[in-house]
């Protein structure tokens, strides 16, 4: 008696189904692994798309990293959770998202070069854009950094844009004269040189 070739691919796409299963599975266990010897202690954890470049000339291209928000740090995780980059919340200076043939315009020369240019030259035109996070923050040397995440979807990125907003101290204001934006602690207004009240 000769089975069906539909039950064969329903048989299939069930193992398939249970092998995903368990990478996940394994991943997440990974995490709470690497995140309870770390002892961080998780606010929220955000999809973070591809890891495109930025941390760490060894991690590039990592599927499916993840941001795990604590106190006091951006926990990144990449490699099913086997490799991870902390940024203190203090040193991050901005956070943008911009479509990805932006991104290399936004970026100047030599931090291009430091984070890859071949990785992020405009692609070829696709039916769907491509969206950038980029996270930007001052290394203990004050040098600027940024580490680049891809996400093939615009929702998905917006969504985690607007999540790791909601964790970054408030470091700017907007001057009461010219309302450009200056940073929080400034007295004297760098734009219009206005003595800029506390608070």
């Amino acid at each position: 008696m000769d089975i069906p070739i539909f039950v064969w691919l329903f048989l299939f796409a069930g193992a398939c189904f249970y092998g995903v299963h368990l990478i996940n599975k394994r991943e997440k266990d990974n995490m709470d692994k690497v995140m309870s010897n770390k002892r961080i202690d998780k606010i929220s954890e955000i999809n973070m798309g591809t890891y495109i470049a930025g941390f760490d000339n060894q991690i590039h291209n990592e599927p499916d990293s993840k941001c795990i928000i604590s106190k006091d740090k951006f926990s990144f995780f990449f490699d099913l959770g086997k490799k991870n980059v902390d940024i203190n919340l203090n040193s991050i200076t901005n956070i943008i998202i911009e479509d990805k043939t932006l991104v290399t315009q936004r970026l100047t020369a030599t931090r291009m070069l430091a984070l890859g240019i071949f990785s992020l030259a405009i692609p070829k035109k696709k039916k769907h854009k491509e969206f950038c996070i980029v996270i930007e923050w001052e290394d203990d040397n004050a040098e600027v950094q940024n580490a680049v995440f891809e996400f093939q979807q615009e929702l998905e990125a917006r969504t985690s844009y607007n999540e790791l907003k909601k964790y970054l101290p408030i470091k700017n204001k907007k001057c009461p004269f010219c309302a450009e934006i200056i940073k929080r602690a400034a007295v004297v207004c760098k734009h219009c040189g206005k003595d800029v009240p506390k608070g």
